[in-house]
């Protein structure tokens, strides 16, 4: 698609101004702009919803989406929300919304309890913790995702979603068991920086009822439901007019239409007509001021600017006030991330936003993460920013670049409108019934905003600012780490605000942008050697160099690209004593260029959908690129631009440190967080290749030790490169040679190797600590297996994961009710010789701790056992995968994956072809075999994370 330059729509719009000065113009000679402020602009282009939606009410009140789309294929979304959320319940029955949701997978009028998981699971679905239900403030929906697109898969999706919208039993035993396990999901979620967020949420919106209505309830109103109670709730509040119905996938309107009467259709029940009362939102008449402190929490300063929200219709005028809206606090975040970029900033991390929240309140928000005793000087700074603004202005250019930057991010979603995936259909679906919108084609809000761009200026921008951040005094919340040290009082915390407005500010100056300096990289490289292959439909070829390329042209996503680029050998060649130097990798890109500091590619790059997802990983540097079909050379040149002349700013360390010590203070704030730091290196014996280098570590690096890493790996290799998506493939072939494929290198073909000696250190026992909620405790034991260089055994060790899935879900969870998401997983590594394993995890209580050790030596002996494991276990652990490898070519994503193994492991496709009739033949006794082999004590290794005071006893 070709559109009209932003420039050039912008000198057309001065031009346009000048001439309009003329009297008695006609309208048609005025400019857009004039005629906007005159009151007679009419655009063209009309809002109207997408013709691909069929929206229809039953006769019952029920109303109903159905959309035929194609991506992917021979797959359904099924979505059914209802219009109830926790704003609508009595304050003693806190969390009964949610638990409600919990009880529509606990039997119903023709479903057994416990049947309708197994019922969809045989039928290729996959469940866990959040996939098929949510519940929030003010709805609550119910998610399939269908694998197949048949008649009696749809139907059975269907009759599950009627069993819950209308026939759930809800038994006083199934209620009085799902308490703890809803109350084991209050405890995960129940951490430090849920307590920041509602102490911020009370002070901002004081008056609104929504911070004594969280979804999940409390403690005790969760032990306190009874069934009656949720049988009293579910009567009230599902009933065929408070409930929507969406379907999206490969399928035929009409015969879904009559499946869904036939599901639907005789259900009768009145309209009760429920609602909530939200409350009324108090708005300043002074500064307000708020701090909190917890433990380890990052320091920040947030201001909100909050009136009551006023909902208007959606019309092109409200769009287009919206649009102006998004440009102004646009050029606010960035000019706040510029600072930070720059190292000028005294905060490491900053942004903006405004819009409605709940539909009940209007918010602007700017927020500053620090260095605890840098609070009062970034309060100042964004004070003094916003000040800026406000005073002065914004400029030309930053108008015509956050316009550039909206316009390009509505081409790209334009321009893959008829490959939209299913799910995002249905998304957007669910997100209009609940604010009205009119869900229109994505290329019609394109051709609205390149009209109604013509009429923005810089004096309303300026016009939006000052209201924004004028209209009233804020609230001043600041979050602080737990010290000794006094908290600053509210008085000291005002003083630094009212300091800040008596301070002189200056006009920003405009700074000149350079052209991309990256447009040529010596003579294009010539291809050696090229093949295709005709039966996955790819191409590869080697460049004189010795760059490979591996590439798919796909049509799955129109205008979509894919590029996937490594080079050199990646950490697994790093030394202990360069342990870390990956994390600095994944942030050299803030260092920008050799010609462009990253403050000057912002600018650059505004109007390009291209990205700059650099990272390193076991097998290599570099990184997976999402960009378009017209901006895949711009893309190939910044990545090639990366690769040969990095920045290497020394002025971007400190931030990089900062923000490394900032995260360090948080590894122990949750169970998630310790094992995202220390379980790896635990039973991995601290090889710094497979878990995160020590803190003191990391920031010893510096670019000096990355340069001389990564020349290393551009010199020596080897360097494969796979493009997958909507693309001429003798286009890309042209843009490698002109990019990487002319680099002055000789790399050597790219070949698999086998690593020794990274190992896990079993048997063993081993103890972390997490200072979060003490009343979160979790074991994880994982047993050694093999790497995946069997695929019977690889495949087979996934299955047996699975059945204990089903195990430890039906065992821990749904019997003793000792934990809301347990979970067995297994992998098996390609790289790392012997290396794999099984492991059972779950999040628990400290109390429970003990229960839960015990169940899982009781279920792994039981699965040694022959005869514990059923035929039907086999069948729904086996489904899902079935299914995920049905669909798995409809992906981009698949290809990419593939393709880029292909570079080192020629049988990629040939595994992926075995892997349906290998997973088939699995037996019940298969796995029982394999239990007996790999899950024994000489494997095993049981890691615990205990409350830091239970784990001092």
């Amino acid at each position: 698609m070709k559109f009209r330059t932003i420039v050039s729509v912008f000198s057309s719009v001065i031009f346009l101004a000048a001439c309009a000065q003329t009297p008695n113009t006609s309208t048609v000679q005025l400019s857009p702009l004039t005629q906007w402020r005159m009151g007679v602009f009419e655009p063209n282009t009309t809002i109207k919803t997408s013709a691909r939606i069929n929206e229809g009410v039953l006769a019952n009140g029920m109303r109903y989406f159905i959309v035929e789309n194609q991506t992917p294929k021979n797959e359904v979304v099924v979505r059914m929300r209802v219009g109830v959320g926790s704003m609508y319940e009595a304050s003693e029955d806190a969390g009964i919304a949610h638990f409600l949701e919990h009880m529509a997978f606990n039997g119903s009028k023709n479903v057994p309890e416990g049947e309708m998981i197994s019922i969809l699971e045989r039928y290729g679905l996959r469940f866990g913790a959040d996939t098929n239900a949510s519940t929030s403030f003010e709805e609550t929906i119910y998610k399939l995702d269908l694998p197949k697109n048949d008649a009696e898969t749809l139907e059975t999706a269907l009759f599950l979603m009627r069993e819950t919208a209308s026939n759930l039993t809800i038994e006083p035993d199934a209620v009085a068991a799902e308490i703890p396990v809803v109350q084991s999901e209050y405890e995960a979620r129940n951490n430090i920086y849920m307590d920041a967020y509602k102490a911020s949420l009370a002070q901002w919106s004081k008056g609104l009822h929504y911070i004594d209505r969280f979804p999940i309830g409390t403690l005790a109103t969760i032990s306190g439901l009874t069934a009656e109670s949720v049988k009293a709730f579910y009567d009230t509040h599902y009933y065929p007019a408070n409930t929507q119905l969406i379907i999206v996938g490969d399928i035929d309107t009409q015969a879904t239409l009559n499946k869904i009467e036939a599901a639907f259709g005789d259900w009768h029940k009145p309209n009760i007509n429920t609602g909530f009362e939200a409350g009324s939102l108090v708005v300043n008449d002074d500064v307000n001021v708020a701090t909190f402190s917890g433990p380890n929490l990052p320091t920040q300063v947030s201001l909100f600017y909050v009136t009551p929200a006023r909902l208007q219709p959606d019309t092109i005028e409200n769009r287009r006030a919206n649009y102006v809206e998004q440009i102004a606090n646009g050029i606010l975040s960035y000019r706040l991330n510029s600072l930070v970029l720059a190292g000028n900033a005294p905060f490491e991390g900053v942004g903006s936003s405004h819009g409605l929240t709940f539909n009940q309140a209007d918010v602007s928000q700017v927020i500053a993460q620090m260095q605890p005793d840098k609070w009062a000087e970034s309060l100042s700074a964004l004070v003094l920013e916003i000040r800026r603004m406000v005073e002065f202005g914004v400029s030309e250019q930053e108008l015509i670049r956050q316009v550039k930057a909206i316009r390009n991010s509505l081409v790209t979603t334009a321009q893959s409108e008829d490959t939209l995936p299913s799910g995002a259909f249905a998304n957007a679906i669910l997100g209009n019934i609940t604010t009205g919108e009119i869900l229109n084609e994505p290329s019609a809000s394109l051709d609205l905003f390149v009209e109604l761009m013509e009429t923005f200026s810089v004096e309303e921008i300026n016009e939006v600012i000052t209201r924004q951040f004028t209209r009233i005094p804020p609230t001043i919340f600041i979050q602080f780490a737990e010290q000794e040290t006094a908290l600053p009082s509210s008085n000291e915390i005002k003083g630094v605000y009212d300091n800040a407005l008596t301070q002189s500010v200056t006009a920003n100056e405009a700074q000149a942008i350079k052209a991309f300096a990256y447009t040529q990289f010596g003579e294009p490289g010539k291809v050696i050697e090229k093949s295709y292959n005709d039966a996955y439909d790819y191409s590869s070829y080697t460049f004189a160099n010795g760059v490979r390329l591996n590439v798919k042209a796909t049509e799955l996503v129109k205008e979509k690209v894919l590029i996937r680029v490594r080079y050199g050998s990646g950490t697994k060649a790093l030394p202990q004593s360069l342990a870390g130097l990956n994390d600095l990798y994944n942030f050299y890109i803030v260092g920008g260029l050799g010609e462009h500091s990253v403050n000057e590619l912002r600018e650059l790059l505004s109007d390009k959908n291209v990205s700059l997802s650099f990272s390193a990983d076991f097998n290599g540097y570099g990184g997976t690129f999402s960009t378009s079909n017209d901006t895949l050379s711009e893309q190939l040149q910044l990545i090639t631009a990366y690769i040969t002349d990095p920045g290497y700013s020394e002025t971007v360390l400190p931030l990089f440190r900062k923000n490394v010590e900032q995260g360090a203070k948080q590894r122990k704030n949750t169970i998630a967080a310790v094992k995202s730091y220390e379980v790896s290196n635990a039973i991995y014996g601290d090889d710094h290749r497979m878990g995160p280098a020590p803190v003191d570590a990391v920031l010893a690096r510096d670019f000096n030790e990355l340069k001389t890493v990564l020349k290393a790996a551009l010199e020596r290799g080897p360097m494969t490169i796979t493009v997958v998506g909507d693309i001429n493939v003798d286009n890309v072939v042209d843009e490698i040679a002109k990019t990487l494929g002319s680099l002055d290198i000789n790399v050597p073909a790219p070949r698999h190797e086998w690593i020794e000696g990274i190992r896990l250190q079993a048997p063993n026992n081993v103890i972390l600590t997490h200072e979060g909620n003490p009343e979160n405790a979790s074991l994880t034991r994982y047993f050694k297996t093999t790497d995946n260089s069997d695929l019977s055994v690889a495949l087979q060790l996934r299955v047996l994961a699975a059945v204990l899935q089903l195990k430890v879900q039906d065992v821990i969870r749904e019997e003793l009710g000792a934990s809301y998401s347990p979970s067995a997983r297994a992998s098996g590594s390609n790289d790392i010789k012997g290396d794999g394993m099984l492991f059972l995890d779950t999040l628990t209580t400290p109390a429970q701790l003990a229960l839960v050790e015990t169940t899982f030596d009781e279920l792994i002996a039981g699965v040694k056992v022959p005869g514990n494991i059923t035929e039907d276990e086999v069948k729904r652990a086996i489904e899902p995968m079935l299914a995920s490898l049905k669909g798995a070519k409809e992906r981009n994503g698949f290809w990419l994956s593939r393709l880029s193994a292909l570079h080192t492991k020629p049988d990629t496709f040939a595994k992926f072809e075995a892997a349906p009739d290998i997973y088939s033949s699995i037996t019940p006794e298969d796995l029982t075999q394999l239990a007996q082999r790999y899950l024994i004590a000489q494997n095993q290794i049981d890691v615990k994370v205990l409350p830091t005071k239970i784990a001092e006893k």
